[in-house]
């Protein structure tokens, strides 16, 4: 079998996930476009596929990251800042998981797996969000 790019390779590290990946990418090929096209150009590409975007992106928050979106609600809603605490880290250190807790007073909130600490963080404030007002009747917020 010929080598190449698959699900299953070792070099696939899911970069396609990254947000900060993607918006590098997409800023390294808007600069490209500017330098190689010029402004016309490029205003053409945003009018294309970011302009038609944004509305959606406000609109549903997306431009705010899921840690800071729970901050936001749980400041709101109770007046206490949510803390995030390492449950677990398994695995070598190239391969390493770890595992953290969003807590918000004394009730753990959601936990959140993911490749570092910040990732787990992120993933724990998501699923934190996604089951917010289960969680709010749950511990009386």
């Amino acid at each position: 079998m010929a080598a190449g790019i698959g699900a299953g390779e070792p070099w696939l590290t899911g970069g396609r996930q990254r947000t900060y990946i993607l918006a590098n990418t997409f800023e390294a090929l808007l600069g490209a476009i500017y330098l190689d096209q010029k402004l016309p150009v490029a205003k053409v590409f945003l009018e294309q596929f970011l302009f038609p975007k944004i509305s959606g992106i406000v609109e549903k928050r997306l431009d705010i990251d899921s840690k800071s979106k729970l901050q936001e609600v749980a400041q709101e809603k109770l007046g206490i800042t949510p803390v995030y605490e390492m449950v677990s880290s398994n695995g070598p250190d190239h391969l390493k998981t770890f595992v953290m807790a969003v807590k918000i007073g004394d009730n753990v909130y959601a936990n959140g797996e993911g490749k570092n600490k910040q990732e787990a963080e992120q993933i724990a404030a998501r699923n934190a969000l996604e089951n917010w007002d289960n969680l709010l009747n749950k511990y009386g917020g």
